[in-house]
């Protein structure tokens, strides 16, 4: 049973990659969904022991199915809405020094846009992230949205060899993020410069060791920073007063999980299949979320399904998922936050979790329509719009691939309608600027007649 269950994962695995490198040679971002999903499909096979002790053998072959059948489905419809898009122009556009130039900058504002904001929605910057995410306002989401824009900046002013400025917004960047403790916030920046180097990666053996730093450095930073945020501003100046900053920020306890909670992934993609039910957890609830998001929740009015990782959150509470160092650890964040948390069961296992197999085929489909609906999008928009929304969205598909589509995706509505926004804008006041001169040479000597 483990053998054959273990096959048809690897055999997911060899059609996930064989669309990654298919889409990266054609400058697709979608590509890195199918890579991110196969990779927890590896982490799958790799925990295949403790999986079955933990579950038992036919839940595991059950979830090898689900993965086999997902992964055949999102590669057909892939292909299938790809072919009815003209020529198959689907590819994100060339980037040039001048555009890299303009990125920088943009970043650089938003960053500071996004201080200022912060700056004025909190009363107490000392506070942890958990402490002031319960009464986080519209001035505080926005100031995260910018950003989430401003991260990816960093490797555009490097490549852009404005050194002094990308250090200086390197700086802003950790800044924010020890303040606002938003880690995919930060990812953007490294998604964003390794994708960039991917591209430019001339042969197979140069890209493939791209990867493997970039899965390295994910691992090292994710874990990094979730320590840095736990800390927060106070926490880091009392270290530092203390002396014991440095042994601080590396300490890791015999039960931490260094992979940042990566690792316990395909357990709760187990956890989904075992209750799964459309009586708890509704039919396709995530694809009823995504085609809301255009319209804002009013309380009393119009109700939004609930996020369905929220409610298998609440599920593993109540079946004993939590119970353990790494379940215990949850548990603390989402007392301080007066919150719910969520589980992520791959994209899957999200599907699968609200409606069975025919939940799990359609909103798949969905998905594929989707993704190739972003890929046309970031090949017909202008060059500027595609490059800050990137990194973002290399964050988002991680999201999609680990079981939150719904947040993975809000990240291209919400940010895009931002930068479009900031794009007009910019735009009317670079008309307005130019007009006034050109008004002032055209009036007559001793004023207007």
């Amino acid at each position: 049973m483990i053998f054959l269950g273990t096959t048809l994962i690897i055999v997911s695995v060899l059609l996930l990659l064989f669309m990654a490198v298919a889409g990266l040679r054609r400058r697709r971002l979608s590509s890195v969904v199918f890579f991110a999903v196969a990779c927890y499909a590896i982490i799958m096979a790799a925990t295949a022991g403790d999986l079955i002790r933990q579950y038992g053998d036919e839940l595991y072959l059950q979830a090898s199915l689900i993965y086999g059948i997902g992964s055949i489905v999102l590669l057909m419809s892939v292909l299938f809405f790809s072919e009815l898009v003209p020529g198959r122009r689907l590819s994100i556009p060339i980037w040039n020094q001048s555009d890299f130039q303009w990125h920088t900058n943009f970043a650089t504002a938003l960053a500071l846009a996004s201080i200022a904001l912060i700056m004025i929605a909190r009363e107490n910057l000392m506070m942890n992230w958990n402490e002031a995410r319960s009464s986080a306002g519209y001035l505080t989401v926005l100031s995260t949205m910018f950003f989430m824009l401003a991260s990816p900046g960093i490797a555009s002013a490097f490549i852009a060899k404005k050194l002094t400025l990308g250090i200086m917004l390197l700086l802003l960047c950790v800044g924010l993020f020890v303040v606002m403790g938003s880690r995919a916030s930060l990812l953007g920046a490294l998604f964003f410069g390794m994708w960039l180097m991917l591209l430019r990666a001339r042969d197979a053996g140069s890209r493939l060791r791209i990867v493997a730093i970039a899965v390295v450095a994910t691992f090292v930073v994710h874990f990094f920073l979730r320590t840095l945020r736990g800390l927060g501003i106070a926490g880091l100046l009392q270290a530092f007063d203390e002396g014991n900053l440095l042994t601080t920020l590396l300490a890791v306890g015999g039960d931490v999980d260094v992979s940042g909670g990566e690792a316990a992934i395909p357990k709760y993609l187990m956890f989904a299949i075992k209750v799964s039910s459309i009586h708890d957890f509704g039919f396709m609830t995530s694809i009823q979320r995504l085609l809301l998001l255009p319209i804002p929740r009013i309380e009393g009015w119009i109700n939004k399904p609930v996020d369905v990782t929220y409610l298998l959150w609440e599920k593993g509470f109540q079946q004993g998922l939590l119970d353990g160092a790494q379940g215990q650890q949850i548990l603390l964040e989402s007392y301080l936050t007066g919150s719910f948390g969520s589980l992520h069961p791959t994209l899957f296992g999200e599907y699968f979790l609200v409606g069975g197999w025919v939940s799990l085929v359609l909103s798949t489909v969905v998905l594929g329509a989707i993704l190739v609906a972003i890929d046309l999008f970031m090949h017909r928009a202008n060059r500027l719009t595609s490059l800050a929304l990137c990194g973002p969205m290399l964050v988002g598909y991680m999201f999609v691939a680990r079981g939150n589509s719904v947040i993975g995706l809000g990240y291209f509505f919400y940010l895009g309608v931002i930068v479009s926004l900031l794009c007009y804008v910019a735009n009317r006041a670079k008309k307005l600027l130019q007009l006034k001169p050109n008004q002032a040479l055209n009036q007559p000597e001793g004023g207007s007649q």
